[in-house]
């Protein structure tokens, strides 16, 4: 035993003095850090963006090139220096300037160290939470903070030898920069999340934590959320609610969606997973009900409007939603019109309801536009002459564009006024779908043999009296036929009215 423990310690001793001599052939020998780095021959090399805040761990493959396995968020200072360099020493505490405490440190240079985020004393309960938060920043006064895990990593995979090199560049590096936790206790001391190895740290029993997920019932057709109300906290009480990740099944097979439209179980698994690479998983179900009495919408069709009326009123006349015996309300009804050309319109139902299917019917509404009346117009009529239904017509024609003729009727009011002497006869006349024409014109009553211009000129007739003239036939006895005379009678107004169709 003796004798093992003294070969041990001759190598030991080999080990050191070899150390020694590389680094003081290093420090004399003039070849540059590129010349360096080609001759190590280190399972790993670190380097230390200073200027990303990054280091970099890079593994000797077989081949003898580095290839970069692991990247560490760290706070480097202003005064890291740049360079190559060669971990020389190592310790589990050390003291630090400013009389605080790192773990897990390993030496770069003489005043430089890989350490953690310092300790107000040699105790793991007693981290600096405020300087912890600054991992990922430009915060020391020259060593490279990192946090337990990472540190501690250096500490027992690097051994004393292992090439350090620092720069400065805006590419973080091959791997990128990780994130980095926070801790959102708002003590001023506490524990590194990352520091499994202290039995007493209280993030050891912590874990993610996923809220406000629970099974549910749809209807058919229902529009669903899964993140609606669904949250995620890490294990320092960190927000990971946008890091959630969901999984969809239904009947054992993974689908992308839930479809409201196809009834069944859904399970939905919530996963979420934190920078301790700690997992929280809930799975809830789904369940989509099938659609049972399917909606009814009836009354949509083709139709004429009268004119003047609103499209959307009329396209909704007569229009009724059901479900089942259920008559539902017209809100539930979306009612969307366009226009194509003049008088013509599209118009597109849509019907929904919660639990149903949706119903999509389309009709077109046309307006017919009101009846014309041409021939009518204001003239005189000559003393003595009867204003009747038949002469008020004459000439008089009523043309729609769609209404036949045979369907058409005009109506005629005809009054009198006996001191204007006019008649005032108004023409009306209403189409099948209820669009109404008016036109007023008037008769004014002028003498039947008005006196000349010239008052001298001599009446014809008393010179030349005409034998056959008689004496004026009392109205009031029969004539030759036996009939009596059309007598107007004169009042202050009279008024007749009468439907009249298309055979006058």
């Amino acid at each position: 035993m003796r004798q093992i423990a003294g070969k041990k310690c001759c190598l030991q001793r080999i080990l050191v003095l070899a150390l020694v001599f590389s680094l003081v052939a290093g420090i004399l020998s003039p070849f540059h850090a590129a010349e360096a780095e080609a001759a190590y021959q280190g399972k790993y090399m670190i380097k230390v963006n200073r200027k990303m805040s990054t280091v970099t761990i890079y593994e000797r493959q077989s081949g003898g090139k580095y290839k970069a396995v692991k990247a560490m968020a760290c706070s480097p200072g202003y005064g890291t220096p740049l360079g190559t360099f060669y971990i020389p020493a190592k310790y589990r505490w050390q003291l630090l300037d400013g009389n605080v405490w790192g773990q897990y440190c390993s030496r770069i240079k003489t005043g430089i160290l890989f350490h953690s985020v310092w300790y107000y004393e040699r105790d793991p309960s007693t981290l600096c939470n405020r300087e912890y938060n600054k991992l990922g920043t430009i915060a020391s006064h020259g060593c490279v903070r990192l946090n337990v895990q990472d540190c501690k990593w250096i500490y027992d995979n690097c051994p004393i030898g292992t090439q350090v090199v620092i720069y400065d560049s805006s590419d973080p590096g091959p791997l990128g920069k990780p994130e980095t936790i926070k801790i959102t206790s708002g003590t001023r001391t506490g524990y590194d999340p990352t520091d499994i190895w202290s039995k007493n740290n209280p993030y050891n029993k912590k874990a993610p934590k996923i809220s406000g997920a629970s099974s549910k019932t749809v209807m058919y057709g229902q529009k669903v959320d899964l993140k609606k109300g669904v949250t995620a906290k890490s294990t320092t009480n960190t927000s990971l609610t946008s890091k959630i990740k969901i999984t969809i099944t239904l009947a054992g097979k993974k689908v992308a969606k839930i479809d409201t439209k196809n009834p069944g179980n859904y399970k939905v698994t919530y996963q979420v997973t934190d920078l301790l690479n700690r997992t929280a998983k809930k799975t809830i179900t789904v369940k989509v009900k099938p659609q049972g009495d399917p909606l009814r919408l009836t009354g949509v069709k083709d139709k004429y409007v009268a004119q003047g009326n609103t499209i959307k009123a009329a396209a909704m006349d007569g229009v009724a939603l059901t479900c089942g015996k259920k008559t539902l309300s017209n809100d539930h009804i979306k009612v969307k019109i366009v226009k194509q050309k003049k008088g013509v319109y599209r118009v597109t139902y849509t019907a929904s309801y919660t639990g149903k299917k949706t119903v999509e019917k389309k009709a077109v509404i046309r307006v017919d536009y009101k009846p014309a009346i041409s021939g009518a117009s204001s003239q005189t009529i000559a003393t003595g002459t009867a204003l009747t239904k038949e002469l008020a017509l004459k000439g008089v024609t009523i043309k729609d564009d769609r209404t036949s003729k045979s369907k058409l009727d005009i109506q005629v009011s005809i009054s009198y006024k006996e001191d204007t002497m006019k008649y005032k006869v108004v023409y009306k006349v209403i189409d099948e779908i209820g669009n109404v024409a008016k036109k007023t014109v008037y008769y004014t009553v002028v003498e039947a043999n008005p006196e000349p211009d010239n008052p001298d000129q001599e009446n014809p007739d008393a010179e030349n009296p005409d034998p056959e003239k008689t004496d004026p036939v009392d109205p009031s006895l029969p004539d030759s036929s036996g009939q009596k005379s059309e007598e107007i009678e004169k009042t202050s107004a009279r008024t007749e009215e009468v439907y009249y169709g298309s055979t006058l």
